[in-house]
């Protein structure tokens, strides 16, 4: 009976001691992932922590961008106008000079 008791506590006592040593694994598996994230967090942060202003100035810098665009747009326009009035000037001159170029037939009467 007595070694009953001592193989049941020996194999109990193996267990236990199993137990702790997959414990004790998964503590330092569990820490090192821990310091992993912890220098994954502050690289993060040192990255980061300028961006809120960066994307600021951005957004600036395009709104910016997009009045000046808006005032060359209109540019454009009036000078696509002033052109087209040109062209069309031109056309006009260049049939006035047709036109007096050509040499004229006199008039038959009847």
């Amino acid at each position: 009976m007595v070694i009953t008791v001592v193989v049941i506590n020996l194999l109990v006592s193996c267990f236990c001691f199993y137990a702790a040593w997959q414990i004790w694994k998964l503590r330092r598996t569990l820490a090192q992932v821990a310091n992993a994230l912890t220098a994954s967090e502050r690289s993060t942060h040192s990255v980061l922590y300028g961006a809120p202003t960066g994307i600021l100035q951005g957004q600036r810098g395009v709104n910016q961008l997009r009045q000046q665009y808006q005032k060359l747009e209109l540019q454009l326009q009036k000078v696509q106008q002033v052109l087209g009035l040109i062209s069309l000037g031109q056309g006009v001159w260049r049939q006035q000079v047709r036109r007096s170029q050509r040499p004229r037939m006199p008039k038959k009467r009847f």
